[in-house]
């Protein structure tokens, strides 16, 4: 174990801390797929409480997690949606997800306190922890020379739901490294090096097995690559091979 999972080990366990001995409930700032992991491998250390993972939509891909007592029936949340807008839609530019986080980083504010970027033009919606929400939505005027206001939304909206476009194709088996060739339409040798050197995550999880089963529902990331949901097994050929359907988000 390194120094910086030492330290961010030791911080979920003052949380949950916390949480148990005041009986309150706490939240973690947005973890990144690595820190997600990170913790799924303690949570046999935790105290007697609850928690739960959240990205403030699904299927998210950072996440924070939240300690809440066993008699915390909801639980508690940390996600505020903000929604970024152009002043003047005609002569909107199409921005892209690196285009808003520079111009959120630039107000000075750490890449953790900020999770999913949505961009879904001629908006977007960022996710943000609550205690700067309002702070964002007041100080973020420009994003790359375009006008913009920002308000925090208070009703689930639909337009949180990413875009994707479905792929489909016949995998021999359903592991990770048949689905995964099938994805980034290439073979199964080259997709091997992405699971060893740990590219590849499931449910926000690290995966280091060529062998680990997908089931319907599984979320796939793959670093440089993208994310992914293996959606089900539509048929079965002649020969034993899986037709499979598959989300790729953009």
């Amino acid at each position: 174990m390194n120094k910086e999972e030492r330290i961010l080990k030791n911080r979920f366990l003052e949380l949950a801390n916390i949480c148990y001995e005041r009986n309150i409930s706490i939240c973690s700032d947005f973890l990144n797929l690595n820190e997600q992991t990170i913790f799924h491998t303690m949570v046999s250390e935790l105290p007697p409480i609850k928690y739960s993972l959240q990205g403030g939509y699904e299927p998210s891909e950072r996440k924070n997690v939240c300690f809440f007592p066993y008699f915390d029936l909801e639980g508690c949340s940390n996600i505020s949606i903000i929604k970024i807008s152009p002043i003047n839609k005609k002569f909107a530019e199409e921005l892209t997800h690196r285009d808003y986080l520079g111009a959120i980083m630039n107000l000075g504010i750490e890449r953790s306190k900020i999770g999913d970027i949505l961009v879904n033009f001629p908006n977007c919606f960022v996710m943000a922890v609550n205690s700067l929400a309002e702070y964002i939505c007041k100080e973020i005027n420009t994003v790359k020379r375009n006008s913009v206001a920002a308000s925090i939304v208070t009703d689930k909206i639909e337009a949180l739901a990413q875009k994707y476009e479905i792929i489909k194709g016949s995998v021999a088996s359903l592991r990770i490294d048949n689905i995964l060739a099938l994805i980034l339409k290439t073979s199964r040798t080259k997709v091997i090096p992405l699971i060893t050197s740990e590219r590849v995550f499931v449910n926000g999880s690290i995966v280091t097995s060529v062998s680990k089963s997908i089931v319907d529902g599984d979320i796939i990331s793959v670093r440089g690559h993208g994310k992914f949901q293996f959606i089900t097994t539509l048929s079965t050929t002649r020969k034993d091979r899986a037709f499979v359907s598959i989300k790729k988000y953009f």
